[in-house]
């Protein structure tokens, strides 16, 4: 029996795929699926990809490559945070593509003898990783020199979700102004993350979508038709009275000021419902709204139901849709004070994962 778990549907990450591809246009969609499909599960999300004619992925670390390739995963699959001397002979056995971004990577590389396909990262603004464009020339000249089959030059987007930010076109223009001596035939460049495949005015030859994938939306404007694919789902432990005076949870936090119908239900912060939504958030029971009370525990958190008069086994929305009502993850993001991307990779391995219209 499942007490809490999340459901994917894998349809709206279909259509949100399409919808991204659509708006690109000739640029090439990356299905970015690092940290586990941003809490979707890697392998069935890449999968789901795979068959809409994606060919291009996208993860941070080599062993969620190595994960990809043994799932079945054919197309091209991108190191972004790059490899150490110790992953480096896994790169050439699972045929992984790894970023470049500094000298000691490349003396690295070189040491070692790996010749492996690259992409080179240079550095336009977002000041996390890359060479400064100016070491371009070099970077390119030693890398081919050694052997290496540079197939990329990318750069990061530091503001694309500010639309109208000047700090958007002063990237792009310094990247294309960087990779220009470079292009050719098959040299692919790319910069545009989610907020960038509606902000930029050249996307280059691939793009990397990740949170628009799975219906989050960077942008305050919502009027994209993207749909949300995770439901966080869970279940009624106890419905019981609470009288005037009375507290709820850890330090009283919530005092009961009538009588009340109050559910615990099993999702805490283990699972990755924050302690930081404690007296804040809102879920979804039988199709109505009933506030978060009290604060949040490890394993479980209190709803106020006097309006709803559920039972013990009823199923509750944490985020997601529920009868026509919606909660979304970006709603929770707001009163955690973070974002949905944080909201997504938080829900707890414990969390089982069932994936619908497969």
């Amino acid at each position: 029996m499942k007490t809490i778990f999340c459901e994917i549907h894998l349809p709206h990450i279909r259509h949100n795929f399409r919808l991204l591809q659509q708006r690109a246009g000739h640029t090439r969609i990356v299905g970015v699926v690092k940290a586990d499909a941003y809490g979707h599960g890697d392998v069935p999300v890449a999968l789901c990809l795979q068959s809409e004619g994606c060919t291009h992925f996208a993860v941070a670390r080599v062993h969620e490559g190595i994960k990809l390739r043994k799932a079945g995963i054919h197309g091209d699959i991108l190191i972004m945070s790059g490899s150490f001397p110790n992953e480096f002979a896994a790169l050439r056995e699972f045929n992984l593509t790894t970023v470049v971004y500094c000298e000691e990577n490349i003396e690295e590389m070189v040491r070692e003898g790996i010749s492996v396909p690259v992409h080179i990262k240079i550095n336009t603004g977002m000041n996390r990783l890359g060479f400064r464009p100016d070491r371009l020339p070099w970077v390119y000249r030693t890398l081919t020199e050694a052997g290496f089959a540079v197939r990329g030059i990318m750069t990061h987007m530091a503001c694309a979700d500010e639309p109208g930010s000047p700090t958007i076109g002063a990237q792009e223009n310094l990247f294309y102004r960087s990779l220009e001596p470079y292009f050719q035939e098959g040299m692919l460049g790319h910069l545009s993350n989610s907020a960038g495949i509606f902000t930029l005015d050249n996307l280059g030859s691939l793009a990397r979508p990740g949170i628009m994938l799975y219906g989050g939306n960077p942008f305050a404007d919502k009027t994209v038709d993207l749909r949300p694919a995770m439901t966080f789902k869970t279940k009624i432990l106890q419905v019981k009275r609470v009288f005037p005076g009375e507290g709820i949870s850890y330090g009283h936090s919530f005092v009961a000021d009538r009588e009340m119908l109050v559910a615990t239900v099993a999702a805490g912060y283990a699972d990755g419902y924050s302690r930081l939504l404690s007296n804040k958030a809102r879920v979804l029971v039988n199709g109505q709204y009933a506030p978060q009370v009290g604060r949040v525990c490890m394993d479980m958190s209190m709803v106020d139901v006097t309006h709803i008069q559920p039972a013990r086994g009823d199923e509750v929305v944490l985020f997601g849709e529920q009868r026509g009502q919606c909660i979304y993850a970006s709603e929770l993001a707001e009163l955690m004070g973070t974002i949905d991307y944080e909201v997504f990779c938080g829900i707890s391995p414990r969390v089982k994962r069932i994936y619908t219209g497969a």
